[in-house]
């Protein structure tokens, strides 16, 4: 059966997004092989977008090893512009396995995206050393480098994706060096994805109120992706570092191309 995709990418994390009633029709094997970059379409992951019929969108993500993962911000600006070209629509209300996120269509450079802060960052010892571990949709461990343009994340952070310590689950990893009081530099090894990914905004998110309350980082934060994106991160009105149950992430999404895959 040949179904019908769109391809987006937010920063260069590029997704696949299929209509949603095909749901129940993609086996896990076969959402690995549409992912695959020489078999496939080729993508970091795939969403599914049902539409809307009520007040919320199903918004269904899965990584490109064909397991699903409960959020992706990224994935989330580029179903907003699906829902733009798709449906007509600017605000929406999708619902998540990470809860209801509202996000907002401006422009292709300026789609905001709210992202539920699950565990707010906190201090862990892993090591011998202190690293910071948050969950933005999906949890994530956020360690501090100077010269991260020269640190192997593909193999540092499969290590520490797959140590005992972050076990069952496993954990996002991500290396971020500090430019000044407002902006950082980020690097990601992606679970599900398991390598570096060019961008990752659960990873942008997690990373910036990592270093808002233990860094002293000023909100809003500018992150700098490995595409050399920007990523702007936001506290939400009326709240603090301290005390937010989200955030708003705002950052790019383009529509790539169109077309038909067997499955």
């Amino acid at each position: 059966m040949k179904i019908k995709f769109q391809k987006f990418h937010g920063a260069s994390n590029d997704f696949v997004i299929i209509d949603g009633h095909f749901l129940e029709k993609i086996t896990s094997a076969a959402i690995k092989r549409i992912c695959d970059r020489k078999r496939g379409v080729g993508a970091d992951g795939l969403i599914f977008v049902s539409k809307p019929k009520g007040k919320n969108v199903i918004f269904k993500f899965f990584n490109s090893d064909g397991n699903e993962a409960d959020f992706c911000g990224n994935g989330l600006r580029c179903a907003t512009m699906f829902c733009k070209l798709n449906y007509g629509i600017s605000d929406v209300l999708f619902k998540t396995n990470s809860g209801i996120c509202s996000t907002k269509f401006v422009s292709r450079k300026k789609i905001l995206v709210e992202v539920p802060v699950n565990i707010k960052a906190q201090k862990i010892r892993f090591s011998g050393k202190t690293l910071f571990f948050c969950d933005t949709g999906v949890p994530h461990t956020v360690i501090i480098v100077k010269n991260l343009k020269d640190i192997d994340v593909e193999k540092k952070g499969k290590i520490i994706r797959w140590h005992d310590f972050f076990s069952p689950a496993g954990t996002n990893v991500d290396f971020v060096e500090i430019i000044s009081e407002n902006k950082i530099f980020l690097r990601t090894y992606e679970r599900g994805v398991e390598g570096e990914t060019d961008a990752c905004g659960s990873g942008a998110c997690a990373s910036a109120l990592s270093l808002a309350i233990f860094a002293n980082l000023q909100f809003p934060i500018d992150v700098i992706t490995k595409s050399s994106d920007t990523l702007r991160i936001y506290l939400p009105e009326g709240k603090n570092k301290d005390n937010t149950d989200k955030l708003f992430l705002e950052g790019p999404a383009e529509f790539s191309f169109r077309g038909e895959v067997e499955i």
